[in-house]
């Protein structure tokens, strides 16, 4: 986790490069081995003899979960059933926000939708950079949720399965020209939040650079 060959029971955790993101880590680990602790004991305790006076046996709770949705048991399995749906489930706190303001904010353009251009030195194998973005797709099901607002205004969040990004290259002249290109691909403003817009572009600029966008 700290990338040390040895750390010593009575070695700072921080000292050695911890931090609170890192403190997270190493709880979830230990209550995986059935040990658990506080959190702040972490900041108070900071060495492995110190934190082991206060560490606790830990049973992690097996009980199944019951997810209750906002909609009838009709209207979710018709839900459900639909083509590519892998999952129905009931809307985040900041879902619930995203979509309040999606509803109600008179904006030409959607604030959540975002574009990120990058720059690379070296040629880039197309396949390989699309393949990854396939595995995070996959991987993050918030990337692949959208909204659905029944008749009677109650909402829920459909996970799709995972699509494999579409991708269209295109080559340019010069920074001038993938900008208008950029402009011209643009997510529509009318895009609801928690719908993605994916794609993108390659521009092929004298320098040899390649930019994706």
């Amino acid at each position: 986790m700290l990338g040390l060959d040895t750390v010593g029971v009575d070695e700072d955790f921080f000292a050695l490069g911890g931090d609170s993101i890192l403190g997270f880590r190493l709880l979830s680990r230990a209550r995986a081995q059935g040990v658990s602790f506080g959190f702040r004991d972490m900041f108070e305790r900071r060495t492995v003899a110190a934190l082991a006076e206060v560490c606790t046996a830990h049973e992690p709770d097996r009980t199944p979960r019951r997810i209750t949705l906002p909609v009838t048991t009709e209207e979710g399995e018709r839900l459900a059933a639909e083509p590519g749906v892998s999952d129905v489930l009931p809307l985040s706190p900041n879902q619930q926000g995203l979509l309040f303001h999606h509803a109600f904010d008179d904006f030409d353009a959607d604030p959540y939708t975002l574009q990120v251009v990058l720059d690379f030195a070296a040629p880039v194998d197309a396949a390989r950079f699309g393949a990854a973005l396939d595995r995070v797709l996959l991987r993050h099901e918030a990337l692949r949720a959208g909204f659905r607002t029944t008749e009677d205004q109650r909402s829920v969040q459909l996970v799709h399965e995972a699509p494999s990004v579409p991708v269209r290259e295109v080559s340019v002249a010069d920074d001038a020209g993938f900008r208008a290109l950029s402009t011209r691909t643009a997510p529509p403003a009318s895009t609801c939040p928690a719908r993605r817009w994916y794609g993108r572009q390659r521009c092929a600029a004298p320098t040899a650079r390649r930019r994706w966008s």
